[in-house]
């Protein structure tokens, strides 16, 4: 039984209502002048809908609409597993330029371009990853294996570790976009901040107080086993002072750090970034979806670096972390960034060589107020690691 065939394939679009450069593209290629039914825009680049609706397969086709059956998931999932509005699962691609309504009402005929208007699918109720559960499959749980192997049963050898060391965890450092960091910009320079007036005490003794520790006072981090120095800094002077810890009076020396040469770097902050470029450059919803997967497990790495550690709890719980660091070292990077967990939208930097940088500009920094946030705890044990939850905005 069909119905009447939708006027959806009548309707035009223009490169107006796109964010994405490959669909402006697309369009521009293959326009006409004319009037968007979507934006208004008029004299503009536009095609009819069904144009699109091969370039948006491999895309859309990463979502159905979930069944009464799925099973309950949380905030502990990894992101586009939860069931949501497809609208909302589409967001995170920044296909669409500003203005909700339109692009829902153009995503809305790009999905039932071709369907009876009996039959159109609703792109308001909850859809989930057409591909089943991620965390169950593939990389992301490889890697919560390999972090239960090494802190609870071998260090270093297991069988989590050859498989995750030279597949899985190799192509998801080698696929990954890098962020290649001139730290000689002067909005790119990296900070490095202690508590004390190290300044003011003895200028003179910055470089040495100011620097990486040497072996034998280095102790463990999250990025570092004990005796392995490295450089934990950050890309500005507020998220340098607030990894401090400090407490309303504390002084703080900060300097800033200067590298005469680009350095490569992993970067663990920008999801959309590692997802591994446009979707429209996809040939299939599977080719999508496997490099997805893999953008999915860079992403749940990085939420791992950046997780607070509690001291009593900090040797055991870096473990994986530290693997990964030493990981991302022998594969030829001078180190990584990572978002900060003290200061809102603070990123961090780790140089596994000090030497790489110069120490500049010391100044003596007080704080003058400390502002706390708070999240209730709770122990996932799907992820194997606590998930924290915001109670400022209750």
């Amino acid at each position: 039984m069909t119905g009447p065939k939708s006027e959806v394939v009548e309707r035009t679009c223009c490169v107006a209502c796109f964010a994405n450069s490959d669909v402006r593209s697309f369009i521009s290629a293959r326009a006409t002048i004319g009037n968007c039914d979507y934006c208004g825009t008029v004299d503009e680049y536009t095609v009819p809908v069904h144009a699109l609706v091969d370039l948006f397969a491999p895309l859309l086709g990463q979502y159905r609409i979930a069944g009464t059956d799925e099973p309950a998931l949380g905030e502990s999932a990894l992101p586009r597993i939860v069931p949501t509005s497809l609208p909302d699962h589409i967001a995170g691609w920044n296909v669409f330029a500003a203005g909700s309504e339109r692009s829902d009402a153009l995503l809305s005929d790009l999905v039932n371009c071709n369907a009876a208007e009996n039959y159109r699918l609703d792109i308001h109720v909850m859809w989930v990853s057409a591909f089943g559960l991620w965390i169950y499959e593939g990389p992301s749980w490889e890697w919560h294996s390999l972090c239960h192997d090494i802190k609870f049963r071998t260090r270093y050898f297991t069988s989590t570790n050859v498989t995750v060391g030279t597949g899985h965890l190799a192509r998801l450092l080698t696929t990954s976009r890098l962020r290649r960091i001139a730290v000689t910009e002067p909005q790119l320079h990296a900070y490095r901040a202690r508590r004390g007036d190290f300044y003011s005490q003895d200028a003179r003794a910055v470089t040495k107080d100011m620097g990486a520790p040497p072996p034998e006072r280095t102790t463990a981090g999250r990025a570092n086993s004990a005796g392995i120095p490295v450089l934990y800094c950050a890309l500005d002077q507020v998220t340098a002072v607030a990894e401090t810890r400090g407490s309303r009076g504390d002084k703080i020396t900060t300097v800033e750090l200067v590298a005469d040469a680009p350095l490569d770097l992993i970067d663990f902050t920008n999801f959309d970034r590692l997802r591994g470029g446009s979707p429209f450059t996809a040939t299939s919803p599977a080719d999508l979806y496997e490099r997805t997967k893999f953008a999915e497990t860079l992403s749940l790495m990085g939420r791992q670096m950046s997780e607070p550690v509690n001291s009593d709890d900090a040797m055991i719980d870096y473990v994986p972390t530290q693997y990964l660091s030493e990981y991302i070292l022998h594969n030829g990077y001078a180190g990584f960034i990572y978002e900060s967990a003290l200061s809102s939208g603070g990123l961090n930097v780790v140089l596994f060589n000090p030497a790489t940088v110069r120490i500049e500009n010391p100044q003596t920094i007080a704080i003058t107020s400390v502002q706390y946030k708070i999240s209730r705890v709770e122990w996932d044990n799907e992820l194997g690691m606590p998930i924290f939850t915001s109670l400022n905005d209750e």
